[in-house]
Formats: structure tokens, sequence, C-alpha cells
């Protein structure tokens, strides 16, 4: 009976979900009841705003008694904490305002750059274009927003092109579709998305038509016609020849030879192209003649 007296008062005792502060009852030391020392606090329940707790056992059983505390009570970057939550820090997220928004990397333009490399709440950055080249079609700078993306629209850079202004010829007047920088050489500039080509004159190539031709140009023919590709620095330029009706070139020469102008800066096989200037009809024998298998039409008077 005593010994289920005893336990009755432990359970009922070790239950209690508040700390007695009445004195210890006479059956306390009729039971032989004691606390044991408390054992270390356990980790905290979160990285801020958490609760902590510890227990000791009751009499010797597997009664046990519990306290508890707060922890961690903080937030970072300037939250406010009330004990349980975090408040209040502008720019910031997650439980204990941790992590800053972000708005990521806004992406690079063709033809320029971006000064800036945050890209969180409240950074901005700034566009600009290489030169020769202005903004067009978007923001000049943009700011990272609380809600993560970029404010603004991303812009091109676009070729810069000058037309002396008849007013003030001292004035350049910025144009576009007008020849002029970044084609050099008279080369001809036209705008395309986030870029620009350029149309160059005979004798130049490359991107801004500033690459000299290597070859000299070929004369036409007399008595014939000339056709080349443009000269491109992957791969050079060809060009055959013809002669009219009735004409072909001198003895042993071949009238379906392609010239070729290379990296040598020579054309090959020969430096000029011949004229067409023996009439086959006035021609007592073709022998060591070549005929051409292609022919030029008269021009029509």
């Amino acid at each position: 009976m005593e010994s289920w007296f005893c336990i009755s008062f432990l359970v009922m005792f070790s239950t209690i979900p508040e700390p007695i502060t009445a004195g210890i009852s006479s059956l306390w030391d009729y039971c032989g009841c004691r606390w044991f020392d408390w054992q270390e606090w356990e980790d905290c329940s979160s990285e801020c705003n958490g609760n902590q707790v510890r227990q000791r056992m009751v009499c010797a059983t597997y009664d046990m008694g519990y306290d508890y505390r707060k922890c961690n009570v903080f937030c970072y970057n300037g939250g406010t904490s009330n004990s349980s939550v975090c408040d209040c820090a502008v720019g910031y997220y997650g439980d204990c305002f941790g992590f800053k928004v972000t708005c990521g990397d806004p992406g690079s333009i063709s033809n320029g750059n971006i000064d800036g490399n945050q890209f969180t709440y409240g950074d901005t950055i700034q566009y600009n274009c290489n030169t020769d080249y202005m903004l067009i079609d978007g923001s000049l700078t943009r700011t990272c927003q609380l809600n993560g993306l970029w404010n603004g629209t991303k812009p091109s850079c676009a070729c810069k092109l000058y037309l002396i202004n008849t007013l003030s010829p001292s004035i350049p007047m910025v144009v576009f579709g007008q020849t002029g920088i970044p084609c050099k050489n008279d080369g001809n500039c036209t705008n395309i998305p986030n870029a620009y080509t350029c149309l160059c004159e005979n004798g130049w190539s490359g991107t801004n038509c500033d690459i000299a031709f290597p070859c000299q140009i070929l004369s036409v023919p007399f008595n014939g016609a000339l056709l080349c590709n443009n000269w491109k620095t992957d791969y050079g330029q060809y060009c055959i020849y013809w002669c009219q009706e009735d004409y072909t070139v001198a003895r042993r020469v071949d009238p379906d030879m392609w010239f070729i102008c290379g990296s040598s800066g020579s054309w090959l096989p020969r430096a000029s192209i011949p004229d067409c200037s023996v009439k086959v009809s006035y021609l007592q024998s073709t022998s060591g003649y070549k005929m051409f298998t292609r022919t030029v039409p008269n021009k029509k008077k």
C-alpha cells in the first residue's frame, strides 16, 4: 500500500507544469524522494529565437523534471526580435533575416560593359558602350528591387555614326544608317540587333573595313569580263574571266584558269588578267589556241 501511494505521489508531482512554490510535502521524506542534479542544456532549437530544455531525475525513478529557457534571441541585419520571431529588416528574408534579396546577374551586353558587380537589394548597375557605340532601347542604370527584379530594361549598344552638321560643321550630329564610324575607309554601316555590319569599299575588308586588300585590284580584260567574290580574310578572293564572242586570249594561255589572291598578297598564277586580244574569225589556224567554253554576249547598241 505504501509503495502504491508513493508511486501515485511521484506521478502527480512530476507532471505538475508549473514550479511548486510551497514547502515540500511530508510524503517527500516518507517516500525517500530527492532531486538529482540538472543535466546539460540541450542544443538551441533554432538559429534565432529558439528554446532550450534540460532535465533531471526525481527519486531515482524514471520520472523526470524539466526546465526551459529562450536561446539565440536575436535577428541578423538589424532585424527586431520579440523573442519568438524577427521583423523589420528591409531587403532581407528568412526566419532570422540572414539572407539578402538578390536580383541575380542582369547579363552582359554586346559591344559594351556593366559597371557594378553587386546584384542584391538596393544595388545599382550602369551600362556603358564601347568606343564608337551608343546606348539605345533601354535604361542607362538599373536598381535591384525588393521583389528580386531589376527595374528598367536591358539596353543595346549600336554603332555610333556621324554626319557633319551643315549649320555648325564643328559639331557632329549622331545619326543612323549613314556612312561613318565605326566603318572605316568609306564603308557603309548598318545597325542590326546588338551589333552592326560594314559593307566595305573595293580594296578593303575586315569587320570595320580597316584591313587593306592584300592584292592589287585586277583590271577587266580588254574585250572581256571579270567576276570575283568579295575578299574574305578566312579564305581569300577568287576571280575568273571571259572573252566576248569571237575573241580569245593569246596562244598557249589557258582561258579557264582561276586567279587566286591569298595571304601572300600576290595573285596566282600571274599578276594580271590577259586581254582578249585575238579575234577568232581572223585566225587561219587555231592550233595552239584554247577556246573559251563560256562567253560574254556583246553589249546591245
